[in-house]
């Protein structure tokens, strides 16, 4: 029997997409709409997983990072 690896397609959004993405406002991450090409998303967003197609993944997302900031928090 042969094993194959499960790949995971990263969701790409086109040309004036909507999609979100974490954006640090003091002191937390806040979750910001925009569209793709047009606002202050970019191609390094999206290379660190950043960029989301619903507003609900990236609150979840931007949670987790609020979550770590309230861990090394002196």
């Amino acid at each position: 029997v042969e094993k194959k690896a499960v790949v995971e397609l990263k969701w790409k959004p086109k040309l004036r997409e909507t999609c979100f993405a974490p954006y640090f406002e003091f002191p937390k991450f806040i979750t910001k709409q925009g569209l793709w090409g047009i606002n202050w998303y970019n191609i390094e967003y999206y290379n660190k997983g950043w960029v989301f197609r619903t507003k609900e993944e990236c609150e979840a997302y931007c949670k987790r990072l609020n979550q770590a900031i309230m861990e090394v928090k002196p």
